[in-house]
């Protein structure tokens, strides 16, 4: 399992040295080398964390943790809302039964350490407006991973250098959000039947996401895939657009670059993308476009 989390890792820093831009340093700080277990059949103890005696909760393995361990979480529904504010990796034994549940409570992961890695796992049932994984600090990697069922399905929010890949985002209001973030990577993931597919946000500032990379992702059956809102240079290259009620469009972006997109058939002539630009009661409509839309959908 480990050796499988470092070829993902490696496959990630291939495809960002391919679209040419910086990928985040995602090893773990720390110099401990530790893997810790969780199996929420072990209900009568001894709890101490091996193998033989694995924590029955994913907090407590955390809570146990120090900077550079390895959370094994064994298959099971975990009704937790849990925190990480350790820099660690935590891997679920298979992503479709290995099942973090928010109780419609909450987030049901957050977020609040560098260098976090967390990977095969099914988030779900977050709180109203809340969100399936909040990451509120640097430099983490959310992969191989079922976001369903949340208000919010990832929410980066103030935070920078991440990277969001091969997860599958599905029947949440909003997909994935970026808000008030710089540099993030969401790349190759399966973005289907949401609200909002991938929308970054300003919040109350102007530029408020800056170099976001939304590269190789299939949006598909949203109400809206994309919604650039107040950003700078965010880059939306090589996706499938396929049967959303609005595929693309933006609000106040500045220098958006749409390149290279499949938008639902193959064309042969620009893309347009509708929006809105201006400040405050001056706005106006206005358009960008994908100079050169792929003419078939991308293998993702």
């Amino acid at each position: 399992m480990r050796e499988k989390l470092v070829r993902k890792i490696f496959i990630l820093a291939l495809t960002g040295l391919f679209v040419g831009i910086y990928i985040p340093y995602m090893s773990v700080g720390g110099n401990s080398n530790n893997t810790i277990y969780v199996d929420d059949d072990n209900i009568s103890g001894p709890w101490d964390g091996t193998s033989e005696h694995p924590y029955r909760f994913i907090q407590q393995a955390i809570d146990n943790a120090t900077d550079g361990d390895t959370i094994f979480v064994y298959h099971g529904t975990y009704y937790e809302n849990i925190i990480v504010n350790t820099s660690l990796t935590l891997i679920g034994e298979n992503r479709d039964t290995t099942i973090i549940d928010g109780g419609e409570k909450d987030d049901v992961i957050t977020i609040n350490a560098d260098y976090v890695n967390i990977s095969h796992f099914t988030v779900r049932n977050s709180g109203d407006h809340k969100a399936g994984i909040h990451i509120t600090a640097n430099h983490n990697a959310i992969f191989d991973n079922n976001i369903r069922g949340n208000y919010r399905g990832i929410f980066a929010d103030i935070s920078h250098n991440n990277i969001i890949s091969y997860n599958f985002v599905t029947k949440n209001e909003e997909g994935i959000l970026v808000m008030l973030s710089r540099n993030n990577l969401i790349t190759q993931n399966r973005v289907e039947s949401n609200g909002y597919g991938i929308y970054t946000r300003w919040g109350f500032l102007f530029n408020g996401c800056l170099n976001t990379k939304i590269v190789r992702n299939s949006v598909i059956n949203n109400i809206n895939g994309v919604f650039l809102n107040g950003g700078s240079n965010t880059t939306v290259n090589f996706n499938n657009f396929m049967n959303n009620n609005r595929s693309a469009s933006f609000f106040m972006e500045d220098y958006p670059n749409w390149n290279n997109n499949y938008w639902d058939r193959p064309r042969f002539f620009p893309k347009i993308i509708i929006g809105i630009n201006g400040f405050f009661i001056f706005r106006f409509p206005w358009v960008n476009f994908d100079w050169h839309p792929a003419k078939e959908p991308y293998e993702i």
